[in-house]
């Protein structure tokens, strides 16, 4: 998408002025590239299901269907399509070898650090395309207690979890605010309601939905969401705070406050979290202090916002 002679480099990012300056913060310092890559077409990408294949068996088998494969680049579980496809009618989505799943999605649920025979609480579920992802991290060993406030969101995990052979996660409706279990997770997420700005190329229409009224809504929702999560957080155990969102006042604003709040809570240096569970070095220009930014013009993922927080005291 080009922007007009003239007009400012965030004309090009698709979203109406007062939203580009909530970004600016993140997108500014790189210039035209990164409002562009706000425009440009998402790639398609799968996550390998490591409870019933590897990921050469499934390229393999998508390379069979002709389908153009390649793996990701950050995430060791990820598959990028070169070409369309219809993929409810694959043999290897059908059986739960793959899983469609953007790339940075992966590398969130992933920074979670989830090992076997661990407690987790996934406590924005929706679809529970995480807590699948976090099922075979623990390799079906342990508890995975997925809720959320919407009992229709929930609804397709147990057929997904079924198709996955993810035996251990369980789910829940839960009422707004409702803490679940004191302190007794070693493992909390919260893929917190947001802007959805990460993965507004798949969504062109959506910045021009949202007024700064949702938007006000939404950031107090968040730090309220956060706040009640972090209650089942067992000592010693972390809590991750995750949004699809670039805009900082929806990400480290509300990470900040909360550890002002809660001085039981210490960052964790995402910048190590990284190479332990994704075993790789993270890209240049990821790691922003102790958190984790994703930005498609960096990482060609959607945009992501990851802080781990571990809880060192009550």
């Amino acid at each position: 998408m080009r922007a007009a002679a003239g007009a400012p480099p965030w004309a090009a990012a698709n979203m109406p002025a007062w939203l580009a300056a909530e970004a600016e913060p993140v997108l500014g310092e790189a210039g035209s590239a990164g409002w562009r890559a706000l425009a440009e077409e998402a790639p398609t990408t799968l996550r390998v299901n490591g409870l019933k294949a590897g990921r050469d068996a499934c390229l393999a088998a998508l390379k069979e269907a002709g389908i153009a494969a390649d793996p990701t680049i950050h995430s060791p579980l990820g598959i990028a399509l070169g070409n369309r496809a219809n993929l409810s009618q694959l043999l290897a989505v059908r059986e739960g070898w793959l899983e469609s799943q953007d790339e940075g999605s992966q590398i969130a649920a992933a920074l979670v650090a989830a090992e076997p025979g661990m407690r987790v609480l996934d406590y924005c579920a929706g679809g529970g395309g995480k807590a699948l992802a976090i099922a075979a991290a623990m390799a079906n060993e342990g508890t995975i207690l997925a809720t959320d406030t919407d009992a229709g969101r929930l609804a397709p995990l147990a057929r997904r979890a079924q198709r996955a052979g993810a035996t251990i996660v369980e789910s829940r409706k839960i009422e707004p605010g409702t803490a679940v279990g004191a302190a007794t997770f070693d493992r909390v997420l919260v893929d917190a309601p947001c802007s959805g700005s990460g993965s507004w190329r798949r969504q062109p229409e959506a910045p021009w939905r949202l007024d700064p009224a949702r938007y006000s809504a939404l950031r107090a929702a968040q730090f309220e969401i956060l706040s009640a999560a972090a209650a089942s957080v067992a000592p010693g155990g972390r809590l991750a705070y995750v949004t699809c969102s670039i805009f900082p006042a929806e990400n480290d604003a509300i990470a900040d406050r909360f550890l002002q709040d809660n001085s039981g809570f210490r960052p964790v240096r995402a910048g190590e979290v990284w190479p332990a569970v994704l075993g790789s070095a993270p890209p240049p220009g990821v790691i922003d202090g102790n958190n984790v930014r994703l930005l498609p013009h960096i990482a060609s993922t959607d945009g992501f916002f990851v802080a781990i927080l571990e809880r060192t005291r009550q």
